[in-house]
């Protein structure tokens, strides 16, 4: 019979292998386990949404002749054609209010992003943000966040040294990325895990992130995903908006804003769910036909359509006008209220935005898209409003310029492949026509006012 003690002593052995063993794994997997573990992130607020600016007629001015609205499409770090359009303008930066769609920076070269975010911080522009003004923020939120972790300074410098040997063998940073994500492990994986998902780090918008003064941080910050004129019945989006919730009959006024009396402009903003979510402001170009919004340019019904198709309905906010231009129209109370299907008790509003530059400048009654693809060496472009917006030229004289060959893409349509975290989109890789004039052309704008689109080529 073994000896008690003898038989402790055998049944010690393995027990003490087993604790050397779990201490093993746990320090290789999780460091040293009193410093502060990178392996559990607990992410903060990285978007920092702002959500609506709401602008006074004084802020957005459309009756003072020496005033005027100048509204700009997708700039995207092009400063030097950002810079030839304000002259072609003849902007005035005493008098003139500028406005800009959002992806003011980002997917040119660096230098032209930081020239431009520099001019419009020192200038505090109005404008709203674009998708990729969203990540360059999200970045620069994040990197005192993870410079705060014990080592996380130190592990992202070996990283970024480890991506610069790889550029240097040609490898492409998206690729490289996901491949050091997926194969990390242990301590290693840890920290990746505190970089969000589907994020690439050292790309364009981390760099112009890391470049970012103070005060060109707080300029980001500041911009709204939304900007509401009322007194104007104008929104600026960087995406798009839609009139009422697309999953319901347009004239449904418990779920649908335009329905209503009172109809009150603001509510297009609060009242639809879908304007509500941020993604959808940064990223809408089309409705499916299950309703989803879809960042797709190639699939689904513009939301343009929807927007365009309920502004015309609009009969204004007075209810005895209404009324009396709708015979069908049954009135006991202002909640009771039946709108004909040709009626609509609102005010037309107009959308100026950008993002699409697959459908290149898209004017419709109640809707501009400004983004005609300077980036991608076609067109940048400027929404003019006020009583004189026509430049003038050398004579002094009122100028027009052919619009016939308004550049179009001959490829694919889909310019969601170029919305990742490429360094420098290039335009070679885009089958395209453009005109290499300038152009201008007067559109109606709003009820009864007209707006001049001038526009410039932004090839070499």
């Amino acid at each position: 019979m073994l000896h008690p003690r003898l038989f402790m002593a055998f049944l010690a052995l393995p027990v003490s292998v087993a604790i050397a063993f779990l201490v093993y794994v746990a320090l290789n997997e999780f460091g040293d386990p009193f410093r502060k573990r990178p392996s559990e992130p607990n992410h903060p607020d990285f978007s920092r949404y702002r959500h609506i600016q709401t602008l006074s007629a004084d802020e957005f001015p459309l009756d003072n002749p020496q005033r005027r609205v100048i509204l700009i499409g997708d700039i995207h770090g092009k400063d030097k054609w950002f810079r030839k359009l304000l002259d072609e303008v003849d902007y005035d930066s005493q008098n003139d209010v500028l406005v800009h769609t959002g992806d003011f920076i980002a997917r040119g070269d660096h230098n032209g992003s930081m020239a431009v975010i520099d001019f419009m911080t020192t200038h505090n522009i109005t404008g709203v943000r674009g998708n990729h003004d969203q990540k360059i923020l999200e970045w620069r939120e994040w990197m005192p966040w993870f410079d705060n972790l014990s080592g996380g300074s130190e592990w992202l410098a070996q990283l970024e040294s480890a991506w610069h040997e790889a550029k240097e063998e040609g490898q492409n940073l998206k690729e490289w990325a996901k491949q050091q994500r997926n194969q990390a492990r242990g301590r290693n994986a840890a920290w990746w895990r505190n970089i969000p998902k589907k994020w690439v780090p050292f790309g364009d918008h981390y760099r112009i992130a890391k470049a970012l003064t103070e005060e060109q941080h707080a300029y980001l910050l500041a911009l709204p995903l939304k900007i509401h004129a009322p007194s104007a019945h104008t929104f600026v989006v960087h995406a798009g908006l839609l009139p009422g919730d697309v999953r319901y009959d347009y004239f449904d006024r418990e779920r649908q804003p335009l329905a209503r009396i009172p109809c009150i402009e603001t509510e297009i903003l609060q009242r639809v769910p879908q304007n509500t979510v941020p993604w959808n402001n940064l990223n809408m170009r089309s409705v499916l036909k299950n309703n989803d919004i879809s960042k797709k340019a190639s699939k689904g019904t513009p939301w343009g359509v929807y927007w365009n198709a309920q502004m015309k309905m609009c009969n204004g906010y007075d209810l005895k006008n209404t009324v009396e231009k709708s015979s069908s129209l049954q009135i006991q109370d202002s909640d009771a209220l039946t709108v004909s299907p040709k009626t609509l008790p609102c005010h037309p509003s107009t959308v100026v935005y950008g993002h699409t530059a697959a459908r290149g400048l898209d004017v419709q009654r109640f809707s501009v898209g400004l983004d005609t693809g300077c980036v991608y060496g076609r067109g940048l472009t400027a929404l003019i409003l006020g009583p004189n917006p026509l430049p003038k030229n050398k004579e002094g004289e009122e100028v027009q310029y052919d619009t016939s060959s308004d550049g179009v893409y001959e490829g694919d349509l889909d310019d969601d492949a170029y919305d990742d975290d490429f360094d420098v989109v290039e335009p070679a890789t885009i089958r395209r026509t453009q005109s290499k004039k300038k152009r201008t052309k007067t559109i109606k704008f709003g009820d009864n006012g007209q707006a001049t689109l001038v526009g410039i080529s932004c090839s070499k």
